[in-house]
């Protein structure tokens, strides 16, 4: 992909208000795919400004609903998207994001680790809990 193309995602990314901004990097973190339980439990906003920023995101083209039940499930409109708002990031930032997601999955999937072990592998990773 041109560089040109990356850096008016990136321009389009550094215009975003703060809220939607670090919503769209946290759900980046969690993947190209991601539910809205996932994203409540591994951000600290009232649900009234997450729900804000969610409609944010979907009125400005970055994601939309793949699926509202039985759980809401979001997913950026391009891949593209998902890779510059990802890499964008700074790499301290990343990394917090991802111990936190990978927490968040622990949890929410009880002892049934096994079953969720591909999705929790590079949250481990690269959230720097490699074990």
């Amino acid at each position: 992909m041109p560089i040109s193309v990356r850096a008016v995602l990136a321009a389009r990314l550094d215009r975003l208000p703060d809220t939607p901004k670090r919503l769209l990097q946290t759900a980046a973190v969690i993947g190209r795919e991601f539910s809205g339980p996932l994203l409540d439990a591994t951000t600290d906003l009232a649900p009234g400004e997450r729900s804000n920023a969610l409609e944010r995101l979907k009125a400005s083209d970055f994601i939309y609903d793949r699926a509202l039940y039985p759980v809401i499930e979001y997913v950026f409109k391009h891949p593209l998207t998902h890779e510059v708002t990802y890499q964008t990031q700074l790499t301290s930032r990343r990394t917090k994001v991802h111990a936190v997601v990978a927490g968040a999955l622990e949890a929410r999937a009880g002892g049934k680790l096994d079953e969720i072990s591909a999705l929790l592998a590079p949250s481990l990773g690269a959230g720097g809990n490699a074990d």
